[in-house]
């Protein structure tokens, strides 16, 4: 062994006998109690034993190595073999899926020289996959309620994308962002006095504003054109929302990743199309982004973020 091996794994435990775990400051402080030569001999003797202990594996790795020439090729590809392991397994359990990992492959090929990918290319893999094969339904992350104060259909039956049935009353949700009171110019979803097309239903516009004490909005009141389901020419409108019917809907736990942020909302509702899939099953929300179902127990749904609908996303891997 070379005299800079040497001081080098010398110096390595040196660090770690000043840098202790409990059981060193247990056996100083009972050495302490008797006198402070005890809890330095004490010191010196643990540092010593694990310094003796790291020489010795040194050595039987050198032995081994003289015997098993290609030892240290085995052990390498061993620990490669292990973090791709660990790294096909952790895209999995975030909802990727078998064939978007081969497709990543495919795409970023082999090349000898260390080059920098896209964090997009492996989500437009997974994307790709997920808007062909993957059911719709409606998410809403943030719900604001909408009573609807004309109407006066009982419920309505609305067909959606897939063959897929909705219900229509005269209370609905909206997410909170499709909404604002003083609007930017050229915002064109909800605001007071604006109109906007519920997606496969009607138009509805807002009419008054409802507050609590604290100034926070408890719900909005709306009318809705009973003769805008066929969309004619003129009840074409700029804005189209998403909305869930307050009683049809399932309350549901949504997590995002929003950059390296993890965002959880507890209070989020989903379309009941959802109560027939199973669990580890991916879904679209519309307008929102692909979700993994993760838990489905006794109607309480949990849903992990997979990858959004478009790419905003600048990172690399």
């Amino acid at each position: 062994m070379s005299a800079s091996i040497f001081f080098s794994l010398a110096f390595a435990h040196f660090l770690a006998v000043i840098s202790p775990g409990p059981d060193f400051f247990y056996v100083v402080k009972t050495s302490l109690q008797k006198r402070l030569s005890y809890a330095l001999i004490a010191s010196f003797a643990i540092g010593f034993g694990v310094f003796l202990h790291s020489m010795f594996s040194v050595y039987a790795f050198r032995i081994l190595y003289q015997i098993i020439p290609n030892l240290y090729v085995f052990i390498g590809s061993l620990g490669g073999m292990y973090l791709l392991y660990l790294g096909i397994s952790g895209l999995r359990n975030k909802g990727f899926t078998a064939k978007s990992i081969r497709d990543f492959c495919g795409r970023i090929g082999i090349t000898k020289k260390n080059s920098e990918i896209q964090f997009s290319v492996l989500e437009n893999s997974i994307r790709e996959e997920l808007n062909e094969s993957s059911p719709r339904a409606f998410g809403i992350l943030k719900p604001l309620k909408v009573k609807i104060i004309n109407f006066d259909e009982g419920e309505r039956q609305i067909e959606a994308s897939n063959g897929r049935k909705l219900i229509l009353s005269n209370e609905i949700f909206i997410d909170e962002d499709d909404f604002m009171e003083s609007p930017p110019e050229k915002y064109f979803r909800l605001y007071p006095g604006n109109t906007v097309r519920l997606k496969y239903a009607c138009n509805i516009t807002c009419k008054n504003v409802v507050k609590n004490n604290d100034g926070s909005i408890d719900f909005l009141e709306c009318e809705y054109d009973k003769d805008s389901y066929e969309l004619t020419k003129d009840k074409k409108v700029k804005g189209i929302i998403h909305w869930l019917d307050q009683k049809s809907s399932v309350q549901s736990v949504i997590q995002n990743f929003e950059g390296a942020k993890k965002v959880t909302y507890d209070k989020a509702v989903v379309e009941a199309s959802i109560l027939n899939l199973k669990k580890e099953n991916n879904c679209q929300f519309e307008r929102v982004g692909y979700y993994k179902i993760n838990n489905v127990n006794n109607g309480s749904h949990e849903c992990y973020q997979i990858v959004t609908l478009k790419d905003t996303s600048k990172r690399k891997v």
